[in-house]
């Protein structure tokens, strides 16, 4: 029987004295041990070889030795081939191919074919996750990684998360800050982040109605509302406050703004907030005077109107309608008279002032 040696590659005859290992014949026992372990100079010359591109036939056919050295000296040799570019490099899949594989993925894992290796495994529990987990803390992408992820999601449909994993996220982050769940630095840019892309947002009506409604008979806790006193005091004062009007609020009032002068205008209006209608009877505190077109030295009946605090503290937003609305009520109800511009017309008998007492 003629066979090949494996090692040297001599063709042989097969004879009771010549070497068997399974099905592999060897010429001698120094055929054989050669073959279980190359020298260093072999591997190097195959390594040189395979580096220049040629399988490992070609490369076993060159070197004279078996495929199987140098298949099993591959991922050695592999080493050296560092980079050299496979040759189905920037070849993409048909659409075709992808949803088979796709197909085939989803109806192995369906019927149980394939299970994932980490299901129903945690930290706790498992080793290797603790690890990654571990690995990955802190771990944050590259500015160049974050836009070509943004680039390769844009326009797909972004699959959402179960009920089961929101609620599960929902419990590991109630009750936590940024900085409890992500590091004090983390925290700081998210916040930063989350108030850059917040800024000069209009809520449209719809989402004011649903904010309003998720707070309706809210009861806020005494110690949540000393935290959140504590993390605006200093902050909401002066120039800082998004009602701040270049200080007018510090302007002295005319002389004319005596308690004599508030009562009056209390009398006049029945004791009544002339914007919801409480009366002062209702009230911890009586009713402020309010200076319809915000000038504090135009102190006049046609320039006057009470209201409780809690109407009063929403006329410092939005100014203009406060002034046109006031106008016209006291224009229908007193007959005063104003200019197109909102300047009072002083055209009536001014209010006669009288003491009527608290």
């Amino acid at each position: 029987m003629v066979v090949r040696c494996k090692f040297c590659g001599n063709i042989i005859y097969r004879k009771p004295r010549q070497i068997k290992k399974g099905n592999l014949f060897f010429c001698n026992r120094i055929c054989y041990y050669k073959y279980k372990k190359i020298s260093d100079k072999k591997i190097e010359e195959l390594r040189n070889i395979y580096k220049e591109g040629y399988t490992i036939l070609q490369t076993a056919k060159k070197a004279n030795v078996s495929y199987q050295i140098v298949f099993k000296n591959t991922r050695e040799m592999s080493r050296g081939r560092k980079g050299y570019i496979s040759w189905n490099k920037g070849i993409l899949c048909k659409e075709e191919t992808k949803q088979k594989i796709s197909n085939t993925l989803k109806q192995n894992y369906k019927t149980g074919k394939m299970v994932n290796w980490n299901k129903g495994l945690t930290k706790e529990t498992d080793l290797r996750l603790k690890k990654k987990s571990e690995l990955y803390k802190g771990f944050r992408h590259s500015e160049e990684t974050k836009r070509k992820m943004s680039i390769s999601r844009k326009g797909k449909k972004q699959k959402s998360c179960s009920e089961e994993a929101k609620i599960n996220m929902s419990k590991v982050r109630k009750g936590k800050t940024y900085e409890e769940l992500y590091g004090v630095e983390r925290a700081k840019e998210i916040k930063k982040k989350v108030s850059e892309s917040l800024k000069g947002r209009k809520f449209t009506d719809d989402w004011k109605d649903k904010i309003s409604k998720a707070h309706l008979n809210k009861i806020v806790s005494q110690e949540s509302r000393l935290k959140m006193s504590k993390s605006k005091k200093g902050k909401m004062m002066g120039e800082n406050n998004p009602a701040w009007q270049e200080g007018k609020s510090f302007e002295p009032y005319s002389s004319e703004f005596n308690n004599k002068f508030k009562r009056a205008i209390r009398k006049r209006d029945n004791q009544i907030c002339m914007l919801c209608g409480i009366h002062r009877e209702k009230l911890k505190r009586a009713l402020s005077v309010h200076h319809v077109n915000y000038d504090k030295k135009l102190t006049i009946p046609q320039n006057c109107i009470c209201l409780c605090d809690s109407c009063h503290s929403r006329t410092n937003y939005n100014r203009k309608h406060w002034i046109k609305f006031f106008q016209d009520l006291l224009k229908e109800k007193y007959n005063y008279e104003y200019s197109n511009e909102g300047e009072v017309i002083l055209s009536i008998k001014p209010l006669k002032i009288v003491d009527y007492g608290k």
